[in-house]
């Protein structure tokens, strides 16, 4: 096993850990908004907006940030999964030798 392989899955395997520590993070948060608002009703985006919109600066700016955090852990959890699926099919032995040609090729298409 090459040391990059194996680098490689060292790392997934710290995001697995770091992953499943926010996961756990984020359903305390989530339970606990939802047991302080009344989540029952559906919540239109005009009503998240006008929400927004009476928050001062400062927190409209710090909801950005939760939003974009959110937003880019779900990117990572798209990746993590791609790469969980990836490495299954290396298992199974479905995976062809390929230039970095023919990666490029296929990764535009």
């Amino acid at each position: 096993m090459s040391a990059i392989f194996r680098t490689v899955l060292f790392a997934q395997k710290v995001y697995t850990r770091i992953l499943e520590a926010s996961r756990g993070i984020v359903s305390l948060l989530l339970s606990l908004f939802a047991t302080r608002f009344d989540m029952s009703q559906q919540t239109t985006l005009a009503d998240v907006l006008d929400a927004a919109e009476q928050l001062d600066a400062d927190s409209q700016a710090e909801l950005v940030a939760v939003l974009n955090r959110r937003l880019a852990e779900r990117g990572r959890e798209r990746v993590a999964a791609t790469v969980q699926q990836a490495r299954q099919e290396f298992v199974a032995g479905q995976c062809q030798p390929m230039s970095a040609a023919e990666i490029l090729d296929e990764a535009r298409s």
